[in-house]
């Protein structure tokens, strides 16, 4: 048996028993664009994990340089010096053989130990600020415009963007539209509020939050924030209104339509969110006061705006439950899903999930003394998402700490 090889496992085994639960739980969120989802579901270890970055060449016993660089920004910079001694060790080896590996051990181990050095910077930083580091993983590391090849969108920036909630509560009097609807308190809308705000604030983005804003004021708000800032990565809106079916009611009971949210995010961001995921998640009811029955044909409205996802909390035709204290099913279930599942899983994936949440959900309502069962289905109204989205939260345990916008 090859000493070397002997040697190798042995030290991986070492090094995979030194691993926590939550270190593995990072270092696949940080590989999450080149290790398959399916896969990584199955990396419950330190040894299982170490065993695939070896099957995949993201390690091997002559190249630790990119787990030297992800240990560092995970914050144990402790196992850096196991991965220095090996290496040494190696190099000492393989001295002893000839001439020609001694220059090559020499060389790799004087290439190890500025990357050690640079970790060690790295990750003194990273434990100063107490938030997972993911951009410090270089692009040297891995190979160039991966993820364009796969197909996944940038996040890489810091704030990965902005997210705008409009949250109307209807609560100084009762509105009555045009077509005689008549638009009552939101009660428990300030959960869903609240939910939201922390949700994507650890999701990365600058959270500004809009209470009470007329259909006019949502739009003149979206143009405005979007012309005079700079977005980063991604955008994403979420309203709590009133609906009806293919649009929301603003305030004062005016109509906005989805199409008219659409055109007016294209028109403020045509540059600067031009081929950047622009995201809609809608809490509100999306029914008319004569609902006929639809085709299949029916639910849906043609889109022609690019790298557009819009969620709503229900199907077309269809009523939003809302609890007074709790707040509503589908922001509820929204930001949980998110919150268990963004280390992970694709927006897509998460939404799927979202929906197997929802359909879970039973509860009862009156109806002229009668009780009928409530069921929910969250939908997705409009999808032209051309690349995967992933999202890069902030780490978990960091969660208590943030600052609520």
């Amino acid at each position: 048996m090859n000493p070397h090889i002997s040697r190798w496992n042995q030290f991986l085994c070492s090094l995979a028993d030194e691993l926590l639960k939550d270190n593995i739980k990072k270092i696949k969120f940080i590989l999450k664009d080149y290790i398959p989802a399916s896969v990584r579901e199955t990396l419950d270890d330190g040894h299982t994990l170490l065993n695939e970055l070896e099957k995949r060449n993201i390690i091997s016993c002559n190249d630790l340089s990119k787990l030297g660089q992800i240990l560092a920004d995970i914050g144990r910079k402790d196992l850096l010096s196991k991965i220095k001694s090996y290496m040494e060790e190696k190099s000492k080896a393989l001295t002893s053989v000839n001439e020609i590996s001694q220059k090559s051990g020499s060389t790799f181990s004087s290439t190890f130990n500025s990357t050690f050095n640079s970790a060690q910077t790295s990750a003194s930083v990273s434990a100063s600020t107490s938030v997972l580091n993911l951009d410090s993983i270089k692009k040297e590391y891995f190979v160039e415009n991966t993820s364009i090849e796969l197909g996944i969108y940038s996040m890489h920036n810091v704030p990965s963007g902005i997210c705008i909630i409009f949250s109307n509560y209807f609560d100084k009097e009762v509105i009555i539209t045009d077509e005689n609807k008549k638009l009552e308190q939101r009660l428990g809308n300030g959960a869903d509020e609240s939910q939201l705000k922390e949700t994507f604030t650890w999701l990365n983005f600058d959270v500004l939050v809009y209470k009470n804003k007329s259909s006019k004021d949502i739009v003149q708000l979206l143009y405005s924030n979007l012309k005079n800032s700079s977005i980063q990565d991604c955008f994403v809106c979420c309203i709590l209104s009133h609906g009806y079916r293919n649009g929301i009611y603003g305030s004062d009971g005016s109509r906005l339509s989805f199409e008219e949210l659409w055109t007016t995010v294209e028109d403020a961001s045509s540059e600067s969110l031009q081929g950047k995921p622009k995201l809609f998640f809608i809490q509100a009811c999306q029914t008319e006061i004569n609902v006929k029955e639809m085709s299949l044909s029916d639910i849906g409205i043609k889109v022609d705006f690019e790298d557009v996802l819009t969620s709503l909390a229900t199907l077309p035709g269809k009523v939003a439950f809302r609890d007074v204290t709790r707040g509503s099913w589908y922001i509820q279930t929204l930001c949980e899903t998110l919150k268990n599942r963004a280390y992970d899983s694709s927006l897509l994936d998460i939404l799927t999930e979202l929906n197997s949440n929802m359909a879970s959900k039973v509860d009862y309502y009156k109806v002229c003394s009668e009780y009928k069962i409530a069921t929910q289905m969250s939908s997705i109204q409009s999808c032209t998402l051309s690349k995967k989205l992933f999202f890069k939260p902030y780490d978990v345990t960091a969660l208590s700490r943030l600052r609520i916008l």
